[in-house]
């Protein structure tokens, strides 16, 4: 707000069902301030950051006048520059634009790249790589319908992958009753495709994932009311296996095991552990079963 210029990686944000935005962004704009206030312009600068909003999303907060739906907003002639993002989760609308100024809205990178170079913050850019899903609820992705935000050239329409980011196990309606939560993104998932290499000055990290998250990084551990909690797991990347096991298959010890679900051995399916393997089991599935391995009669488990 007001002239925030500052950087961030990594974030993993989470909204209610009647919480306000997950992240606000306002400029000043203000036409009666010399040169529309562009010097001190809001510029946000966010690599690798998760919004997950609540698909029932209502707000209600006492502290806000602001009682827009909306995961994400970016109003009042805010600059900013935002790459390999996610929004999800998305009730209403991933983006909603609002009381825009003379900021460029661009989707180039190499423009922004230049203006950037060049001094200048009167941009704002929105990587057209940044996945906003809307799961097939009917909300948008980006609401650009305040005129200020979608008239003349310099407010061209945003465009964001509408992709699910695969995640390990996210609640579409997240609450402190939320049993288990890993926000990582599944190995080999869509946040592993088109990433965006973030700015080379000397802070953000050139990574191989979109969101928060790698495939076997869960750094909520020990830093969150999560973790605390026992509501997400440990930080041990692995092999991760929910689903039934039909045919003959092999545990190696390689890699840990980790069960999300609970899974079965079904008849005539034999299933070999490795001497040395390590399982270990989710707390929850995200339905309120325990993860765990069952041999069905008829089936064979070799350890």
């Amino acid at each position: 707000d007001q002239g925030y210029a500052g950087r961030i990686q990594y974030g993993y944000v989470v909204l209610g069902d009647s919480s306000n935005h997950g992240a606000e962004m306002d400029g000043p704009n203000d036409p009666a301030l010399p040169n529309n206030n562009i010097d001190d312009r809001s510029f946000p600068q966010l690599y690798n950051v998760h919004f997950i909003g609540h698909i029932n999303n209502d707000p209600n907060s006492v502290s806000s006048d602001d009682q827009e739906p909306a995961v994400v907003r970016l109003r009042e002639g805010t600059g900013g520059w935002f790459g390999n993002i996610v929004v999800a989760n998305i009730g209403t609308a991933g983006v909603l634009h609002g009381d825009c100024g003379q900021e460029v809205f661009t989707q180039d990178l190499a423009v922004a790249t230049a203006s950037a170079n060049n001094g200048d913050r009167n941009f704002l850019y929105w990587s057209s790589q940044n996945v906003v899903y809307t799961a097939g609820s009917g909300a948008l992705q980006h609401d650009q319908s305040d005129t200020s935000c979608s008239t003349g050239a310099s407010k061209p329409a945003f465009a964001s992958l509408d992709l699910d980011p695969m995640l390990v196990l996210q609640d579409m309606t997240p609450s402190q009753d939320t049993v288990f939560t890993d926000p990582r993104p599944v190995p080999d998932g869509t946040l592993f495709n088109d990433v965006e290499t973030p700015p080379a000055d000397g802070f953000f990290d050139a990574v191989d994932y979109k969101g928060g998250f790698s495939a076997d990084e869960n750094w909520l551990v020990g830093l969150s009311w999560l973790d605390e909690n026992a509501r997400t797991p440990d930080n041990v990347g692995g092999i991760l296996t929910g689903e039934d096991i039909t045919t003959d298959t092999t545990w190696f010890n390689d890699r840990p095991i980790l069960l999300t679900d609970q899974v079965f051995v079904r008849n005539e399916a034999t299933l070999t552990i490795e001497q040395g393997t390590t399982i270990l089991a989710y707390a929850d599935n995200g339905a309120g079963l325990a993860p765990s391995l069952i041999v069905e009669q008829g089936a064979t488990l070799m350890a």
